[in-house]
């Protein structure tokens, strides 16, 4: 069983399981350091609904530690200028090390740290920028946790969120929008569940840079509106019938040349007969040149139905069925040709 205690904040980097964000250094928190789960830690305020069976124990010795606690202040970042003529000439050409150099001379003329980790990044100066990471991240990443995101040539290229609710993750993502650092983020992964409100969040202001979404599947997925969005890739994580049939009649997606789907291998998890159909039917499908149906995503139920309407699908480059029913893989390959890739 774990031992959970209550304690300071050592160092600042630790993330609360239930609202994601960073526990500031010296901040009282509550958890564990489990060697067989890993760390489990959360805020005082957010431990109540993070972990109630194990912190009602700790209940009124965390109300004396709240108030006893001394929360030290984190400055508030400066506000630093943007450049969107800059930005979106290193988003145009993301592959130009003279353009990430201009944009990085531009950031240290002005005062902003996050120019000298380009610097440094741009150098292959690791230990560098591992040091000026550490020194500036409240500047560079605010109280998200720096594992939330990959960097490459000092810039956030993707960025993967979570969080326990959808509604927690709108304010998550609503923060990665304010960073000035996200101006360059490719992939966005989101975590939960999505509900509408996360989805128009996403559609209202999506990265400029954005290329592939990567999501669970949800019932906000309709509400999905970002035209240049080329890959959309979903987790189902629950029965898919409805939601999946609510994306297949929405528009909006029409740059999306790449969908793709990872199954659970759960019975009432695969994707129908009668949402093949409706995937046919979708306006994106014209558009599309991949689907990938992957991990036992497809029932074999839809796997007859893909093979049945497979001229459909005749406009794709590529398409990957994962687990085709051992008496229908002739027919399979008979109907897709070359089209179709290794499938297991």
């Amino acid at each position: 069983m774990a031992a959970y205690r209550l304690e300071p904040a050592k160092t600042g980097r630790s993330t609360c399981r239930l609202c994601g964000k960073l526990i500031d250094a010296g901040t009282m928190r509550f958890g564990s350091d489990d060697p067989g789960r890993g760390s489990r830690w959360f805020h005082l305020e957010c431990a109540p609904k993070g972990s109630p069976r194990a912190f009602a124990p700790f209940a009124a010795q965390a109300k004396a530690a709240s108030v006893a606690a001394v929360t030290p202040v984190t400055p508030k970042p400066p506000d630093h200028e943007r450049n969107e003529g800059l930005e979106a000439m290193l988003i145009a050409e993301p592959r130009s090390k003279e353009a990430a150099q201009v944009y990085a001379d531009w950031l240290t003329e002005r005062g902003d740290p996050w120019g000298a980790v380009i610097r440094a990044a741009l150098a292959n100066d690791s230990k560098r920028t591992r040091t000026l990471m550490k020194e500036h991240g409240a500047s560079l990443m605010g109280a998200m946790s720096p594992r939330w995101f990959a960097w490459n040539r000092g810039l956030i290229v993707e960025a993967s969120i979570e969080a326990r609710t959808a509604d927690l993750l709108v304010e998550r993502y609503a923060e990665l929008r304010a960073l000035r650092t996200a101006a360059f983020v490719r992939e966005l992964k989101l975590l939960a569940i999505p509900n509408d409100a996360l989805m128009k969040a996403v559609s209202e202001n999506p990265p400029r840079a954005l290329e592939g979404l990567f999501t669970w599947l949800g019932p906000g997925l309709s509400a999905l509106k970002v035209p240049h969005l080329r890959s959309l890739t979903l987790f189902l994580t629950r029965p898919v019938r409805d939601e999946l049939d609510e994306l297949f009649g929405s528009t909006g997606l029409e740059g999306l040349a790449r969908f793709t789907v990872f199954g659970s291998h759960h019975r009432d998890r695969e994707i129908s007969a009668e949402s093949i159909t409706r995937l046919t039917e979708w306006p994106v499908l014209a558009w599309l040149r991949e689907v990938h149906l992957l991990q036992g995503s497809l029932s074999d139920a839809g796997a007859a139905r893909l093979i049945e309407l497979a001229d459909r699908f005749r406009h794709l480059k590529r398409m990957t069925v994962d687990g085709w029913p051992e008496r229908l893989r002739a027919r399979a390959q008979e109907r897709f040709g070359a089209l179709l890739g290794p499938s297991r």
